[in-house]
């Protein structure tokens, strides 16, 4: 399942799309790594505020560059990383997304709580073919590795990030348009 993974990652970044996620976890950060040595842009969303963040070494070059732009939907006040935001996190991350890529939801967890409210938001699924994820692969599609990733469609384009809404499905939460999204960007000498 890892190794999938990751091959489903590093394909997904050699055709250039751009990818959102917390990489919380260990596995996750290592994704994120696969995703930095590539040059499509990076959204990432930790669980917990970006005020007074330090950012890591390994994601300085990215963000210098103007690759990696880092979001919070949480207040100051949040500073450590807790398991109400990171599933408010993973909703707010859901919400933003056209199509989601769940690499394994195992039964009765939240990340599968999280892929069913998804689906329930008619948001195109992705996960890779294990039988681990045999109840994933019920709703989900399959990412296909060595060719283009198989994404599902999405039901209507964005005209543009600026003006994209955010997801109002009450299984995801709620109305996050009014959230007072908190964007880290990398202001550089030229702007």
């Amino acid at each position: 399942m890892i190794l999938k993974t990751f091959d489903a990652v590093t394909a997904m970044r050699d055709e250039g799309r751009t990818l959102i996620g917390g990489f919380h976890s260990p596995m996750e950060w290592e994704c994120l790594g696969i995703l930095l040595r590539g040059r499509q842009p990076v959204i990432w969303v930790p669980a917990r505020s970006i005020g007074g963040m330090h950012l890591k070494p390994q994601l300085q070059p990215a963000f210098a560059a103007g690759r990696l732009l880092i979001l919070s939907p949480f207040e100051p006040k949040h500073k450590r990383i807790m398991v109400a935001l990171a599933d408010a996190r993973n909703r707010f991350v859901g919400a933003l997304a056209d199509r989601v890529f769940i690499a394994h939801a195992a039964p009765a967890s939240r990340t599968l709580a999280l892929a069913e409210a998804l689906r329930d938001c008619e948001k195109p699924l992705l996960t890779v073919d294990d039988p681990a994820n045999e109840i994933l692969l019920e709703f989900a599609a399959k990412v296909r590795v060595g060719t283009e990733c198989d994404w599902p469609p999405v039901s209507a384009p964005r005209a543009s990030w600026a003006s994209s809404s955010l997801s109002t499905c009450d299984a995801l939460g709620g109305n996050w348009g009014n959230s007072g999204v908190h964007v880290w960007v990398n202001s550089g000498k030229d702007g």
